[in-house]
């Protein structure tokens, strides 16, 4: 019944962090913002696109193949 204790496992240093040290908690530094705000750009212009061209448009077609779809025609709700 000799039966030797296994050592205790070393325990985290109880001091406190240097104030110099950096913790999680902290966010980087962030560049100084400008006074003065940019302008807002203005919104792009939907292209119209011929509908015979986007149909034989070669990156379409390669797109259809790859996930075996296909196109429908959609029209919007009828007006009264």
């Amino acid at each position: 019944s000799d039966i030797p204790e296994s050592p205790k496992p070393k325990l985290p240093s109880q001091e406190p962090l240097p104030e110099t040290s950096p913790t999680l908690l902290e966010k980087p530094a962030s560049p100084p913002q400008s006074a003065e705000p940019s302008p807002p750009t203005p919104d792009p212009t939907p292209q119209v696109i011929d509908e015979k061209a986007f149909k034989e448009d070669p990156l379409i077609q390669e797109a259809l193949k790859v996930f075996r779809g296909s196109l429908i025609e959609i029209h919007g709700p009828r007006e009264s």
